[in-house]
């Protein structure tokens, strides 16, 4: 699911309405995990200088996801290492992502923590790599993200108990 403000729509018409889509703004996907913890939100959509890419992901984790952290690359050069949400468990995972890498999809399975998650990237020669899983098995619930992630909010507390993705609106 993609939750978002409608800007437009699409479709398939005849006789009846035989496909429908919609143009978000600011596109995000659900949360999936469990209601615990405490909300965190990088400021993706709001930061300035304005965030061009994901330069890096520290994912903790061990029989969950313990924790996530991530580094932007900004419009002016720079870089703003966000905070690391969630607890101080777990192997820590670093991903240095190269120019021009980006998110592509994000999988992995829940239940009332984030028990595993993964990345797919692509670069700007179409080359993709994928990064993980981390984590442990068990959750209930798979998550496949496909879209040009930007950033990532959620729930967390001694682990990342939720989590969902900013796409980039429209692509790149």
């Amino acid at each position: 699911m993609i939750d978002g403000a409608i800007r437009g729509l699409r479709g398939i018409d005849g006789r009846f309405i035989d496909a429908i889509g919609f143009y978000l703004d600011d596109p995000t996907t659900a949360l999936c995990g469990g209601g615990g913890g405490e909300a965190f939100t990088d400021p993706v959509l709001t930061w300035e200088p304005a965030i061009q890419a994901i330069a890096s992901i520290t994912i903790g984790a061990d029989r969950y996801v313990d924790s996530i952290q991530i580094t932007y690359l900004l419009a002016d050069g720079s870089r703003y290492a966000a905070p690391r949400h969630g607890g101080d468990g777990g192997k820590l995972h670093p991903i240095v992502f190269r120019d021009g890498e980006h998110i592509i999809a994000v999988s992995g399975n829940c239940g009332d923590f984030v028990n595993q998650i993964g990345f797919t990237t692509q670069d700007g020669n179409g080359e993709t790599r994928v990064y993980g899983p981390y984590g442990g098995g068990g959750g209930g619930q798979v998550f496949d993200v496909v879209g040009d992630v930007i950033g990532f909010f959620g729930r967390c507390g001694r682990y990342v108990d939720a989590i969902a993705a900013y796409l980039v609106p429209n692509g790149r």
